[in-house]
């Protein structure tokens, strides 16, 4: 597998523009072991400190997850390393992987780049075996610990363990549990598009489409994300739905498919909400019209077509299919928890043929609600799910609050844009930018957030291409996944991924807050997101920030 070659060329560190806590560096001879901010992007040339840091603590409240990151360096090379945690159970290791970045994101002033490229960048999480680690290359390594929901508060030593052929070299560290817990229930919407069906999925995983592999591959999936607090499911109906001929040339559907897949996300904690699949597409960013998936029955078979919203063809489709899921839904419980897209990012040219489509879609099923990505403001009517990219958000604000007081919903994303100064989850940016992705959603009221690429890989090669093509150019280093393929354990996480989760998990923290303190939790937001465009850059403000939200909450 890739990530096995990557791992025996990286494996370094440099800490680039980040300060944060790090921890007593500990050597063996020529072979040094000291920690990082696990906020901090450590590359293969980093250095350990010339000056003896503070003993490494992770903070952090009862059923969260929180990390630590320390950093692997020696004058000779090592052989068959392996590395584990003493002391503490819920703790689990990774080595830190590298993955080529041809040229930095657009638009973007150096000031917020992590390193210049061309460059190779730290960020699949892999197993924490190496078969070799090159003299004077830095290896990062990521400890990431599940706080039990019951487990007390207090201060709890630990160790980090690292074996090679050469010697043996440990780390130790401190987990402090504060006295508040993370509730379970899940406030904040989350969803990552990701690629269920059809060829990237049978080619990374070998597996065909709906066989017993398909849904056992499914369940390691759902249970990724619902250990980084997914809680909602893009649903691909029209794969998922067994259109069939039904008596005079009607349809009749078959939800079987449909309610194994929802069921299977249930089951796992990830459902939340089921986001059924686009309905139409379009030819060209500015056409005129969408084109709608329809089905028709010619001579008694079910057929594939598109056409336009306006077409009388698309209307007899959705009169169909829309009650019948509607139906469907409500007798399974699921029609509040059901959200219907339309079709992804309407603007200017198209939205009167989005108008034609959501009026349809509300006629023959009035109670189901609709969301999109969108891009153009003068919708009202069309949508009950508002999902500006951050920058529009941030554009027309008072906009989408006034939608908000209307009792619609607004949620945020981030794709390849907004870039410049923006927080976005992009390789080449900061950690600190992903994990304040979602104190920005606390302070600014949204709802929920969407992003296009969980699992988008490239066909090439995921972990040598993460700037495929896109359009006439590239798409930014890992706008297209946050996850990696990987034969042995099906998927590897990111340290951006993890970075995603603990800002998740700082909003339920904020939201908890609220409710004791509107004022003191808006305030902590307001530091770190003093406006859209200018989330904190630096960690160890961001830190404080933290281990103030922490002790309002409890005692640390």
């Amino acid at each position: 597998m890739r990530y096995l070659q990557i791992l025996a060329t990286l494996i370094a560190v440099a800490v680039v523009g980040l300060s944060g806590g790090s921890s007593e560096g500990q050597e063996t001879g020529a072979t040094q072991l000291w920690a990082v901010d696990p906020l901090a992007k450590v590359f293969r040339d980093a250095r350990p400190p010339a000056e003896k840091p503070a003993a490494p603590e992770a903070i952090a409240a009862g059923n969260e997850y929180e990390s630590l990151q320390l950093v692997l360096r020696s004058n000779g090379p090592l052989t068959n390393l392996r590395a584990r945690v003493a002391d503490l159970p819920e703790a689990v290791v990774n080595f830190v992987g590298f993955v080529p970045v041809r040229a930095n994101t657009r638009n973007t002033p150096d000031a917020e780049l992590v390193r210049k490229a061309p460059a190779e960048f730290p960020d699949p999480l892999l197993p924490p075996s190496l078969e070799k680690l090159d003299a004077a290359s830095s290896l990062p390594i990521w400890i990431t610990i599940r706080v039990p929901k019951d487990k007390q508060p207090g201060r709890y030593k630990a160790r980090l363990l690292v074996e090679a052929d050469q010697r043996r070299i440990e780390h130790p560290f401190v987990l402090r549990v504060a006295e508040v817990r993370l509730p379970d229930k899940r406030n904040l919407w989350i969803t990552n598009w990701f690629s269920a069906v059809g060829r990237r999925f049978q080619n990374f995983h070998g597996v065909a489409d709906f066989g017993e592999k398909h849904w056992e591959t499914l369940e390691h999936y759902a249970e990724m994300m619902a250990a980084h607090r997914q809680n909602v499911v893009l649903t691909p109906i029209y794969n998922l739905i067994d259109f069939k001929a039904g008596p005079n040339g009607t349809l009749a559907f078959d939800f079987s498919r449909f309610d194994r897949w929802v069921r299977l996300f249930q089951e796992a904690g990830v459902i939340g909400l089921i986001e059924g699949s686009h309905l139409a597409g379009r030819a060209g960013w500015t056409a005129e019209k969408f084109d709608v998936r329809i089905r028709v029955v010619n001579e008694g078979k079910v057929a594939s077509q598109t056409a336009h919203p306006d077409d009388p063809k698309v209307e007899n489709f959705l009169s169909q299919l829309m009650p019948a899921l509607e139906k469907h839904l409500a007798e399974k419980g699921w029609l509040d928890i059901y959200l219907q897209h339309l079709a992804d990012e309407p603007i200017r040219q198209n939205a009167e043929s989005y108008r034609v489509l959501a009026a349809l879609v509300k006629k023959y099923a009035p109670r189901i609600r609709r969301v999109d990505a969108n891009h153009y403001r003068e919708l009202a009517g069309a949508l009950d799910v508002w999902v500006p990219q951050l920058n529009y958000y941030d554009q027309s604000y008072d906009f989408y609050r006034q939608r908000q007081k209307a009792g619609e919903e607004v949620w945020t994303y981030t794709c390849l844009a907004p870039t410049g100064t923006y927080p976005n989850r992009l390789i080449d940016y900061s950690l600190l930018k992903v994990r304040l992705l979602h104190w920005l959603n606390f302070r600014f009221g949204a709802t929920g957030y969407l992003h296009w690429g969980w699992n988008q890989w490239s066909i090439k090669d995921p972990f040598a291409d993460v700037e495929p093509p896109h359009g006439r150019g590239h798409l930014p280093p890992g706008d297209g996944w946050i996850v990696y393929p990987s034969e042995e354990h099906v998927l590897l996480s990111s340290i951006r991924f993890e970075a995603m989760r603990d800002g998740i998990e700082d909003y339920e923290l904020l939201r908890l807050l609220s409710g004791q303190s509107p004022q003191k939790a808006q305030a902590l937001a307001e530091r770190m997101i003093p406006k859209m465009s200018a989330p904190e850059r630096n960690v160890a403000r961001f830190r404080q920030a933290r281990r103030e939200l922490l002790a309002a909450l409890g005692k640390l």
